[in-house]
């Protein structure tokens, strides 16, 4: 059984919470959340160029961020970049999908530096209802 307040069936978003390099607080919340209704939602710096630009420090690190990251579709993530991603804590592999929840925290690494399963420099968004 799961409680239905962690389930994701209805409009949701995706909060940044961290940045390396870059002060959250100071990024209004146009530029540092993502909207996910009904539609499928295709994530990436691409799609969403001017939420990226703010939320990494320099395009040194932008570029891991692929132009399309992931698919945001009925309360799953699909990952759709050859980079990891991790969805409290599960690494998400290239075509990996994963059910997300409210408070899910999902990371995706600027970088090919690793400790202990994290990665140095991240992008790290949680699930709002």
């Amino acid at each position: 059984f799961v409680h239905s307040a962690y389930v994701l069936d209805a409009d949701y978003s995706l909060e940044c919470v961290e940045s390396t390099g870059v002060e959250i607080a100071a990024i209004g919340p146009q530029n540092r959340q993502f909207s996910v209704d009904a539609q499928p939602l295709l994530v990436g710096r691409d799609r969403q160029r001017h939420v990226f630009e703010a939320l990494t420090a320099d395009a040194s690190t932008r570029v891991f961020v692929s132009r399309s990251h992931c698919i945001l579709a009925k309360g799953k993530l699909t990952n759709l970049s050859q980079s990891p991603i991790i969805v409290d804590k599960v690494h998400i592999k290239h075509g990996q999908r994963i059910s997300l929840r409210v408070d899910s925290e999902i990371t995706m690494p600027l970088g090919h530096i690793f400790r202990d399963g994290v990665p140095q420099d991240r992008l790290v968004f949680r699930v709002r209802p």
